[in-house]
């Protein structure tokens, strides 16, 4: 099943635009917007969707009877892949930042894979990179922050590059 999402995240990802990683604007420059970015991605991994769950995005948790006793604050995480109604079906959760918003810091969403692994049960916690200028140093950051916070995890960073090219895993940090 691992490979199987793994799979189809990096068939998705070849098939998301230019125009939905780095937005034009008028009378500017183009912007990286999460939100276009994932509403693509979303569309596209639907159009590929074989998996025997159900594809979630942006899933509020709050009031949540068993998550919100949790401790695990408000989490919104970006796709969920789950059985909804059914704690056992969780699969996994999918964080998603831009090559300039991982330069703020992932601490929230490396927290928010990590308590969705270890205390919602999610198989699997994935944190995507997307842009068209995703350096050597920007995973290297993303590398370094991840063997601070998610140490022992199993969280997964991927980095999707760019149009027409497929996202790649780039580690695991067991």
């Amino acid at each position: 099943m691992a490979d199987e999402l793994g799979k189809l995240l990096a068939d998705a990802t070849q098939e998301v635009g230019e125009q939905y990683i780095h937005l034009e604007i008028a009378e500017g420059d183009p912007v990286y917007r999460e939100r276009v970015y994932c509403y693509e991605l979303y569309h596209q991994m639907r159009l590929k969707w074989t998996l025997p769950f159900v594809l979630s995005g942006e899933v509020d948790k709050k009031g949540h009877p068993i998550i919100s006793g949790l401790n695990m604050g408000l989490p919104i995480p970006d796709f969920l892949v789950h059985q909804p109604g059914d704690m056992a079906g969780n699969h996994a959760v999918i964080e998603v930042k831009s090559q300039s918003g991982v330069k703020g810091g992932a601490q929230k969403d490396f927290a928010t894979l990590s308590n969705f692994r270890s205390k919602a049960n999610y198989d699997r916690a994935i944190f995507l990179v997307y842009g068209m200028d995703v350096s050597n140093d920007i995973i290297e950051a993303v590398t370094s922050q991840g063997m601070e916070l998610a140490k022992g995890t199993g969280i997964e960073f991927w980095v999707h590059a760019g149009p027409k090219l497929p996202a790649k895993l780039i580690k695991i940090f067991n």
